[in-house]
């Protein structure tokens, strides 16, 4: 099953430091997020470990979408790629 996350910026302080983004998974309602734009660019080397984890279970829900807890370990176990 595929699910679609669409991004969109809807505005950004005088700065550039500050943007909203919108963020449409699938089609849910569209939400908004303030984020700082140097956290998006950052190496992913800097993240930390519980930034990581929350990054790999939102990754992991996006995919097995849908599925039950077997389908999704064999999903896992065979392998995922996710093209981003």
């Amino acid at each position: 099953m595929t699910t679609t996350v669409q991004l969109q910026r809807q505005s950004i302080c005088a700065g550039g430091d500050h943007v909203v983004i919108s963020v449409t998974v699938g089609a849910a309602p569209a939400k908004d997020y303030s984020i700082e734009i140097a956290r998006a660019i950052q190496p992913l080397a800097a993240l930390t470990d519980e930034e990581r984890e929350t990054i790999l279970i939102g990754l992991m829900q996006l995919h097995c979408r849908g599925m039950t807890k077997a389908q999704a370990n064999a999903e896992l176990l065979a392998g995922v790629t996710l093209v981003i």
